[in-house]
């Protein structure tokens, strides 16, 4: 085996872990999280945004970012070449940069909440924008 294709193997993996976890949020975590109170909701969320920042979820974050891109420039000129840019794409832009446009700016809003301070309107409404 090539250290192109442990490379092709290891960003593979590690894409895998991080689009596991987007797809477990959305189908296990999300819909826990709409049957809290908002207050319980809010509180839950600051909770996961600050643990989740740790250094086993770091490498699946950023390990395909430089990986998927280097492989691809690595097979250019071979059938598979279009499919590798197109993960390295979608795994760049469809992934971590919504991620930082998106999310980022939202967790860093709600970590700034005081969620002893809202009263339960105030609360509502800001779980529904951050939804």
């Amino acid at each position: 085996m090539t250290f192109e294709q442990i490379t092709l193997i290891i960003a593979g993996i590690f894409s895998g872990l991080h689009a596991g976890l987007l797809y477990d949020f959305s189908v296990d975590v999300v819909p826990t999280l709409r049957q809290l109170k908002p207050k319980e909701h809010i509180r839950t969320f600051q909770i996961i945004n600050k643990t989740i920042v740790n250094p086993w979820f770091a490498p699946s974050l950023f390990i395909p970012v430089v990986l998927l891109p280097l492989v691809a420039f690595w097979y250019r000129g071979e059938p598979v070449f279009g499919l590798l840019v197109a993960a390295a794409v979608l795994d760049v832009v469809g992934s971590k940069l919504a991620t930082a446009i998106g999310n980022v700016p939202l967790n860093e809003k709600l970590a700034q909440v005081d969620v002893d301070r809202l009263t339960d309107k105030e609360a509502e409404k800001i779980r529904q924008e951050f939804q």
